[in-house]
């Protein structure tokens, strides 16, 4: 192979398009570590990331130049060891975050379906606060009403002492009477 045919060939497995699953469209173990570990101006976060990716690199083309047949996690665990939390973090995404994913979603239903009851049980409180204030209005209408029902029929004025004498209103309703009788004596 010339020299030209080799750069295309270093070029097409370098690219995204090559090193993507072509099935699920996921991206390949190896350029997600490249993702991972470069900034969003493409300079690597460390010597030793740029290091492992060629290794990764150079591994993946040998690999397939010789016709061996290999998985990306071996890569990985040739280039940067066998521990597991290696192997658990770069698991695909759609097995790393999926438990997670749902559980996310099932938690965030349940706080929309608890704001919308939060939310019910506001609205049935003002509901019941308006008309528990709306049956005080109507209760200390009817009660100024009797009162002024009650000095019409006794015959007293609103200037009447009556008013005066706050007691009128605490006291037993015999009392009551006794000394609205009391009173109506006396302007006599």
């Amino acid at each position: 192979m010339n020299k030209e045919d080799w750069t295309r060939v270093c070029d097409l497995f370098v690219s995204e398009e090559f090193q993507k699953n072509p099935e699920s469209d996921e991206i390949s173990f190896v350029l997600l570590y490249k993702k991972t570990h470069t900034n969003k101006d493409g300079m690597w976060t460390s010597e030793d990331a740029r290091e492992n990716f060629e290794k990764m690199e150079a591994l993946q083309l040998q690999h397939e130049s010789e016709g061996k047949s290999y998985t990306e996690v071996e890569i990985f665990a040739e280039v940067l060891g066998t521990k597991a939390r290696l192997r658990a973090r770069f698991r695909p995404f759609s097995t790393i975050g999926e438990a997670r994913l749902e559980e996310m979603r099932a938690r965030q239903m349940e706080y929309e379906a608890l704001l919308v009851k939060r939310s019910d049980m506001e609205q049935t409180m003002r509901e019941h606060l308006q008309m528990i204030e709306e049956q005080q209005r109507k209760k200390d209408k009817e009660l100024i009403t009797i009162v002024i029902l009650m000095i019409s029929i006794n015959g007293l004025s609103l200037q009447n002492d009556i008013f005066k004498d706050k007691d009128i209103f605490i006291k037993e309703p015999k009392t009551r009477r006794s000394k609205i009788k009391k009173m109506q004596r006396a302007q006599k």
